[in-house]
């Protein structure tokens, strides 16, 4: 795999988190439409706005025929009152049938409108959710040194319920961690540059897989990966963690009830208790 969560899976985890603070995602049914019917009444909506619209751009093409044609720049048998005239009628009445369709729509799908306005201001809670989340938990990664982001990811897959070893801190081929889960071994490198890491460093964990007789390994970046480590880990069993998903995954595990005190606080990543 070429990384630990798609950026779905992230999204999902993410949007169960934010349902405490802003509220489950609008339903249609909240809104008295079927769920069967709703992607129907949804294509009858479109199609009916896009003629609306189609007919405005016919409005527009009239009055650009009706221009030309007054300053002659197409041959007409019509008089310039004729073509005026002509185009003038036209207009109106592609412009009354456009806002007939609109008014309408309006009506006839009143509950739509509503549904999509009060999903398209729930997504907008979501974002600054998200982004504000993000940026809390972001701002303690970013601060730690590299043996430091070892310790601290090391902290969090023992709050997982794995066997974490740190290496020597040489001759370790590059690996800092050596997780074990199960029957599994994985290594892991921690990163914490502030530029991307390039592909030579998951060239040499890989390498390293075979000296540690491990099923997988796991490069952890703070700051990302260059296009050229994810066309080398394509089809490889190397897994890669950017701070997003170390975020969500200390998330999962502070609220998972099997890793809380009997007092029931919640464990927390960088200290004792929360």
């Amino acid at each position: 795999m070429s990384k630990f969560l798609t950026d779905v899976e992230l999204d999902q985890k993410i949007r169960r988190l934010s349902t405490d603070s802003i509220g489950r995602c609008p339903d249609p049914e909240d809104f008295g439409i079927d769920r069967k019917s709703f992607p129907r009444i949804t294509e009858e909506k479109n199609f009916i706005d896009g003629i609306a619209e189609s007919i405005v751009a016919l409005t527009l093409v009239l009055f650009t025929v009706g221009g030309c044609a007054y300053s002659g720049l197409i041959d007409s048998d019509y008089s310039v009152v004729d073509c005026l005239r002509s185009t003038f009628l036209s207009t109106l009445i592609a412009f009354v049938i456009s806002v007939t369709l609109k008014a309408y729509s309006k009506s006839h799908y009143i509950n739509l409108d509503r549904y999509q306005e009060a999903s398209n201001s729930h997504e907008q809670s979501y974002q600054e959710f998200k982004d504000n989340y993000l940026l809390g938990l972001k701002e303690h990664w970013e601060t730690l040194d590299g043996h430091q982001f070892e310790q601290e990811v090391a902290k969090l897959f023992r709050l997982a319920g794995m066997s974490v070893s740190s290496t020597p801190r040489s001759g370790d081929y590059g690996v800092d961690l050596v997780i074990r889960s199960g029957n599994k071994t994985i290594i892991c490198q921690c990163k914490a540059h502030k530029n991307p890491v390039g592909p030579a460093v998951v060239r040499d964990l890989y390498g390293a897989l075979h000296h540690f007789n491990a099923e997988s390994a796991m490069l952890i970046s703070l700051s990302g990966f260059t296009k050229g480590v994810y066309e080398f880990v394509s089809g490889k069993p190397i897994e890669l963690l950017g701070l997003d998903e170390l975020i969500v995954m200390y998330h999962d595990v502070s609220q998972d009830p099997r890793f809380h005190h009997r007092s029931g606080h919640q464990l927390d990543l960088w200290g004792d208790v929360k």
